[in-house]
C-alpha cells in the first residue's frame, strides 16, 4: 500500500465498520417494527447495507494487498463491532423503564436511523474526497455511489416520520380512552340520569 492510499484505507476501514455496525442496528430494529411501509423500507436497507459491506471489504482488501493483510484489521473491527453490539443491548433496559409502547419505540428507532444514515453521508461524502484526492478514482466512485444509496434510505425515513409520528398520537388516544373507560365516571361526577 502506498502513502497515498492509507488515509483512504483508513476512511474504508471506517465505512467498513460503520456498516456492520448498522446490519446489527437494522436487524433489531426490523424485530421491533410491525409489517408494513416501514419495516419494508428497513428490510430493503438491511440487504443494501450488507452489499455496501462486502464491497467497501473488497476495495479495503485490494487496496491492503488482498485478503490476507486485512485479517489482523478485520479482527480489530469485530472487537470493536461486539463492544458496540454491547452498548445497543444495555441500552435495551432503559428503553424497558421508558415504558415505551410499539410505536414510540419504532418512532425513536426512525430518529435515530436518520441521524446514523448523516453519519455515513458525511463518511463516505469524505472517503469520496480523501480518494480523488489520493488519485484513487475507483474508491471515490465507490464512495459516491454507496452515499447516494444512503441519501435516498434518509430521504425515505424522513418521508415516513410523519406516519411513525401519527401512530404514536393515534396508541395515545387509544390507550386513554381505554383507562376512562376502565375508571368509569370521575369521583363527583352526577350519576347517569335512569328512566322509570
Amino acid at each position: 500500500m502506498s502513502r497515498s492510499d492509507a488515509p483512504v484505507a483508513q476512511y474504508l476501514r471506517e465505512a467498513h465498520e460503520l456498516e456492520l455496525e448498522l446490519v446489527r442496528t437494522l436487524q433489531s430494529q426490523i424485530a421491533a417494527t410491525p409489517r408494513g411501509p416501514h419495516r419494508t423500507a428497513l428490510e430493503a436497507h438491511l440487504e443494501e447495507t450488507r452489499s455496501h459491506a462486502t464491497r467497501v471489504r473488497e476495495r479495503l482488501a485490494r487496496l491492503e494487498g488482498g485478503e490476507d493483510a486485512g485479517v489482523v484489521r478485520a479482527g480489530l473491527g469485530l472487537v470493536q463491532g461486539v463492544a458496540g453490539q454491547l452498548l445497543a443491548f444495555s441500552r435495551t433496559p432503559i428503553d424497558l423503564v421508558r415504558g415505551a409502547g410499539s410505536e414510540e419505540r419504532v418512532l425513536r428507532d426512525a430518529r435515530d436511523a436518520c441521524a446514523a444514515e448523516a453519519y455515513e453521508i458525511a463518511t463516505y461524502a469524505t472517503l469520496e474526497r480523501v480518494a480523488r484526492d489520493a488519485g484513487d478514482t475507483t474508491t471515490a466512485t465507490l464512495a459516491a455511489t454507496i452515499r447516494r444509496d444512503e441519501e435516498a434510505m434518509l430521504q425515505r425515513l424522513l418521508d415516513g416520520l410523519d406516519d411513525l409520528a401519527q401512530a404514536v398520537t393515534d396508541a395515545r388516544a387509544d390507550a386513554e380512552r381505554r383507562d376512562d373507560l376502565r375508571s368509569g365516571p370521575a369521583v363527583g361526577a352526577p350519576a347517569p340520569a335512569v328512566s322509570a
